[in-house]
């Protein structure tokens, strides 16, 4: 399953093919919210990142929001599965407006990757792109342990993947043409063209 197969290579080209400006600036905006002036600038940042990645479409409670905020901004490295699992359990105990509880796998897995660029990102389009998901059904832990596994999964792919030499053509191809993208890590570039791929129905594009 790591190494990358025709269909994927091609829709990864495409998306690359497609990538304007407006894909990855908000993304570029919170980056250096967060690294350069992380306090002061949290009433900019939060807007931006519940916009970008949708979470005003959630239905989120105000107290699950503060929570979520609050832990991406004492986050701090090393992350590793103990710090998913902290986060999620805790975030697990904030009700949605509607009065029910999700485990909100997407949004943390998105602040994550914005403290730790080499953290992958698990959302619908990347699920879809893979064919992998968090459990839907069992304990919080088992569920939580296998979001984490899909994780490390996903960087093992990623790893395998940027080893080939049409993925590393590729990659360089695009920080040639997209300077402002020349400092992110191969994993946040793999990302953002399978996050782009499901965004834009890529797939509905026939091969040539």
């Amino acid at each position: 399953m790591s190494a990358i197969n025709p269909e994927q290579f091609r829709l990864l080209k495409l998306s690359a093919e497609r990538l304007s400006e407006k894909d990855y600036n908000p993304y570029l905006k919170l980056r250096m919210l967060l690294t350069e002036q992380p306090l002061g600038y949290r009433s900019a940042f939060e807007p931006l990142f519940r916009s970008f990645f949708g979470m005003n479409r959630a239905h989120l409670g105000d107290s699950f929001l503060q929570a979520f905020f609050d832990h991406l901004f004492k986050l701090r490295k090393p992350i590793n599965g103990q710090s998913y699992s902290r986060i999620l359990s805790d975030l697990a105990k904030h009700k949605r407006k509607k009065g029910d509880a999700a485990i909100q796998f997407s949004f943390v897995s998105k602040f994550v990757a914005i403290n730790d660029e080499s953290q992958p990102i698990i959302d619908k389009h990347i699920s879809d792109f893979f064919g992998i998901s968090a459990p839907r059904k069992g304990g919080l832990q088992f569920r939580i342990n296998g979001f984490i596994e899909n994780l490390t999964l996903l960087k093992s792919i990623y790893g395998a993947w940027k080893s080939e030499p049409a993925v590393r053509s590729l990659l360089a191809n695009i920080r040639r043409k997209k300077q402002d993208l020349s400092g992110f890590t191969d994993e946040r570039i793999l990302d953002l063209l399978v996050w782009q791929v499901g965004r834009r129905k890529l797939w509905k594009d026939s091969a040539q």
